[in-house]
C-alpha cells in the first residue's frame, strides 16, 4: 500500500490509480472466492505472498516508473515550448512532489477503518 503514497507524492496519479485498483481486486478475490476455494488458512498465506510479490514489484519498477515518466514529460515539453525559459517554467510547475493526494488517501482509509 505504501506503493501507492509513493506514486502519488510523486504525481505519478494514473499509475497510483492501476496500483491501488489492482490491491482492490487481489483483496477481494481474497476476501470473497479464494476461502471458499482453498479455505481460510491458505488464502491468508496466499494474501501474505501475493502483498510481498507486489510490493517487491512496485519497489523495483518504481524509479524506473518515474524516471520513463520525466523523460517524456521533458521530451513533449522540449517539443510544445521552443524558449529553455517556458520550458523550465512549465517543468517547474508540472515536476516536484506533493503531499496532497498521499495525505487525502490516508485519511479516506482511516475514516475507512474507523467506520468499519
Amino acid at each position: 500500500m505504501f506503493g501507492v503514497f509513493w506514486f502519488l507524492y510523486r504525481k505519478m496519479y494514473l499509475e497510483a490509480i492501476v496500483i491501488y485498483s489492482f490491491f482492490y481486486i487481489e483483496s477481494c478475490l481474497e476476501n470473497f472466492f479464494l476461502p471458499k476455494i482453498i479455505g481460510t488458512e491458505q488464502t491468508k498465506l496466499v494474501s501474505y505472498c501475493v502483498s510481498i510479490i507486489m510490493l517487491i514489484i512496485i519497489g523495483f519498477c518504481g524509479n524506473l516508473l518515474y524516471i520513463n515518466k520525466a523523460k517524456r514529460t521533458i521530451k513533449k515539453v522540449e517539443e510544445k515550448f521552443p524558449e529553455y525559459e517556458q520550458q523550465k517554467e512549465y517543468l517547474n510547475k508540472k515536476g516536484g512532489t506533493t503531499l496532497l493526494y498521499a495525505t487525502i488517501l490516508l485519511i479516506i482509509i482511516i475514516v475507512a477503518v474507523a467506520l468499519s
